[in-house]
């Protein structure tokens, strides 16, 4: 089952309280998302309320995000809005990954084994990663018209990316389960690091240029954790 994390807007319901005066947000267990509204409300703004209100109720609900340590029955990459079902089939056979059809996965092996599965699993989406992350950057350095030299996809836990001063960089292979402009926002900056290998004006300066909204970008970098897979954390 999908949790109300993985898509947006999320689930919500409406009551309209005839003392109210203002709109109210409250977030429970037993409601999920319970909006209030005052008497004859207009509906039809409710989806602007949603945004304006989006990083609170992000981490509302994800304060309410079961811990789960059963092996997920989907993945999503949002990056390119994909959503990958995920089958399991117990066989004696070493573990592996078959692709089916269009996202739709089959795990064979020792499917009690939830650590070998994981294992199985990251192993899979590191493929996916190299290739999408590959053609993000590859597209993103014909728009900046800065080239790179050599593209590594790694498996860290607190960098998403990295320069170095042989113009190579490393990309966070969990990037794809970001929102497109929060990769391409990392990508952009590991790019911009080719030209200036610090963070000084002139390095920010370009990065604004093709990444305006940038420090926006840079706080919702600090809420990854709301995209990511809880057995990936």
């Amino acid at each position: 089952m999908m949790n109300q994390l993985d898509l947006w807007p999320p689930n919500y319901k409406i009551r309209f309280h005839r003392k109210a005066k203002r709109v109210k947000l409250k977030v429970s267990y037993a409601d999920g998302l319970e909006i209030t509204l005052p008497p004859f409300f207009n509906k039809n703004t409710i989806s602007s309320i949603l945004e304006e209100n989006k990083d609170w109720i992000i981490g509302q609900l994800f304060k309410l995000k079961p811990i789960n340590n059963d092996p997920p029955q989907h993945i999503i990459f949002h990056l390119t809005n994909e959503i990958w079902k995920i089958n399991y089939e117990l066989s004696t056979t070493h573990s592996k990954i078959v692709e089916l059809g269009p996202h739709e996965i089959m795990l064979q092996g020792n499917i009690h084994n939830h650590l070998q599965c994981k294992k199985v699993l990251i192993t899979w989406i590191k493929k996916k990663s190299a290739v999408l992350l590959t053609d993000r950057l590859k597209m993103l350095s014909e728009i900046t018209t800065i080239s790179y030299k050599k593209l590594s996809i790694r498996q860290q836990k607190y960098r998403w990316g990295s320069c170095s001063s042989e113009q190579n960089i490393n990309l966070n292979f969990k990037l794809i389960f970001l929102p497109q402009h929060l990769t391409d926002h990392v990508i952009i900056h590991e790019l911009c690091h080719i030209k200036y290998l610090n963070h000084s004006r002139k390095f920010w300066s370009l990065v604004e240029k093709y990444d305006p909204n940038y420090n926006q970008h840079r706080k919702e970098l600090k809420k990854t954790e709301l995209f990511l897979p809880d057995w990936l954390l």
